[in-house]
């Protein structure tokens, strides 16, 4: 086990909790913005644990979480220009 990736990896998770207060609290643009980057600092998270306990299962989990962030992100904008 690598201790400093999984230190990272917690560290990362505990970067999420302001952008909790800021999805729910600002406009929805910031909420759009904050929800995007925490499931970029989701997807390093689960990077630097898989690393740090040299997990193939977490690889695999953050490569589909990678691709689901891009997704929701396009999906999210596509139903927000259909909204007057």
């Amino acid at each position: 086990m690598n201790a400093p990736f999984v230190v990272a990896a917690i560290i990362l998770v505990a970067a999420l909790f302001p952008l909790v207060t800021v999805t729910l609290r600002r406009s929805l643009v910031s909420g759009v913005v904050a929800l995007e980057l925490g499931g970029i600092l989701t997807t390093l998270a689960i990077i630097c644990y898989a690393v740090g306990t040299q997990s193939s299962a977490a690889t695999a989990l953050a490569v589909i979480t990678a691709f689901m962030t891009w997704l929701s992100g396009l999906v999210y904008v596509r139903l927000m220009e259909k909204q007057p």
